[in-house]
């Protein structure tokens, strides 16, 4: 019901056991060659779930991701697969599957980095980097799949 209302494509409520572990073990990443905007691509060799009480994420094998879009002038301080690279691929899926909301996407990646136990430094740099910057990657997203397609 919640999933029809906020029409939510790839998050589904579910009733996760307190004691299960949030993401399932990082798959290997495969270099597609590809770049954009300077950044390498890599797409997943499986698929990488996410899991709260709450919400459930699926990223299918062969999605894409840049890990983590940091700005240059925060490169000294946090790194591309950092502790919170797989919220970071969760994120980048969210952004790009078009059922989710800016909002909504960027709220999943600061919990999941919190479920990662990522220092809260560390969550505050990436949460708000995404606040301020990612607007443009969702609104480049939300342009492709209007063209192309989900």
């Amino acid at each position: 019901m919640l999933d029809h209302v906020l029409g939510l494509g790839a998050l589904l409520v579910t009733g996760m056991k307190p004691d299960t572990p949030p993401f399932s073990p990082l798959p290997p990443l495969c270099d597609t060659g590809r770049r954009d905007h300077g950044r390498s691509m890599f797409a997943l060799s499986g698929p990488l779930n996410y899991a709260t009480s709450v919400i459930r994420v699926h990223v299918p094998a062969g999605a894409e991701t840049d890990l983590a879009s940091i700005p240059r002038m925060l490169r000294h301080l946090l790194w591309l697969d950092g502790p919170y690279c797989r919220a970071a691929i969760v994120h980048d899926y969210l952004y790009g599957c078009g059922g989710c909301s800016r909002f909504l996407a960027d709220a999943v990646l600061r919990q999941a980095m919190a479920d990662l136990r990522v220092p809260v430094w560390c969550r505050i740099l990436v949460f708000y980097s995404v606040r301020l910057f990612g607007w443009l990657r969702y609104a480049k997203a939300q342009k492709a799949l209007q063209r192309w397609g989900p």
